[in-house]
């Protein structure tokens, strides 16, 4: 079954798949939040809280956050990450065979300056539907 907990797995489906955003940021410069790589710009994600939904019969749906750290030494080009972002998930729906997501919506986006890198960090609520 799918869950939210696969969400790392559709993010890639979303991302590697816009050209705008590939020019803005290489794809293999785009990964979930680990050890980021050496190289600017780069887009790091990761999910947060994942909230189960129940009904008698089981798990109906997880709601859970997609946080995207947007990070380069140029204040603009994280600008542009995070728009792109928004402009490629905001209200959008997302199914195949193993979940649908119904709709993903911004829930914040706040930036920051931390060791002599600009930061835009956009967070997404979702709701992952598996399909049984």
């Amino acid at each position: 079954m799918t869950t939210a907990i696969n969400i790392n797995k559709f993010v890639r489906i979303f991302v590697q798949q816009d050209p705008e955003l590939l020019a803005l940021c290489p794809l293999n410069n785009i990964k979930p939040l680990v050890l980021p790589p050496n190289k600017f710009p780069f887009i790091s994600f990761m999910h947060g809280d994942i909230k189960p939904n129940y009904t008698k019969d089981g798990l109906a749906y997880d709601e859970v956050d997609l946080l995207f750290a947007c990070v380069s030494n140029d204040y603009e080009q994280t600008i542009a990450l995070v728009e792109r972002l928004r402009e490629l998930l905001e209200q959008k729906k997302y199914e195949d065979d193993e979940v649908l997501i119904p709709i993903i919506t911004v829930k914040s986006i706040s930036e920051d300056f931390i060791d002599n890198a600009f930061l835009q960090i956009i967070i997404f609520s979702l709701q992952i539907v598996p399909k049984q």
